[in-house]
């Protein structure tokens, strides 16, 4: 689903022990990745159309 959109994949091993602790690692990279690429290409990252799409395909 994203792979297409995306100029590269990278995966990512998540830090934690429990189950709770690495889904909240990789959510908080991902919040710091996008707010980071926000920065360097001086874009508004408040709009956010994938994740909106994302939540339509899941209705």
């Amino acid at each position: 689903m994203i792979a297409p959109g995306a100029a590269a994949v990278e995966h990512v091993e998540p830090r934690g022990e429990t189950p709770a602790e690495r889904v909240l690692s990789l959510v908080l990279l991902g919040d710091l990745v996008s707010i980071y690429l926000s920065a360097l290409l001086g874009v508004d990252p408040s709009p956010m159309e994938p994740i909106e799409r994302l939540k339509e395909l899941l209705r």
